[in-house]
């Protein structure tokens, strides 16, 4: 009775393992056309992997490339507006900050448009 809980509790947790022989098993009686058969299923589930993860690499690679750049033109916006308003956007008050940030991403574009917003913000006057 012992000896069957054991076998019981194996067959739990490796049930897998029997499953993989009875199909060895039935693989092998049956001919060596559906060996073949799982052999080139077993192929193209390898291909499809290896083209899912290309897929997901290049998407990686992509959307880092991608928030790169979004970081490089915030950085240079953040730049323009210091050297035309004469102003450090770090000791700007949070609330200012914030809607400095807003407009930066509202008018990501239209320069000429996020000017004249933060320079209304900042009360400079931008012609």
């Amino acid at each position: 009775m012992i000896g069957l809980h054991k076998a019981w509790i194996w067959f739990k947790n490796y049930w897998y393992i029997p499953i993989i022989l009875v199909l060895i098993l039935v693989a092998a009686f049956a001919g060596g056309g559906i060996k073949n058969k799982y052999f080139d299923i077993l192929l193209k589930a390898k291909e499809n992997h290896k083209k899912e993860i290309e897929i997901i690499e290049k998407n990686h690679t992509e959307e880092k490339q991608k928030t790169q750049n979004a970081i490089k033109k915030y950085q240079e916006n953040i730049f323009a507006i210091e050297k035309d308003f004469n102003v450090k956007v770090e000791e700007l008050p949070k609330k200012q900050k914030k809607e400095v940030d807003k407009i930066i991403e509202k008018y990501e574009d239209d320069t000429d448009a996020m000017a004249k917003e933060i320079a209304n913000i900042l009360g400079a006057k931008n012609d």
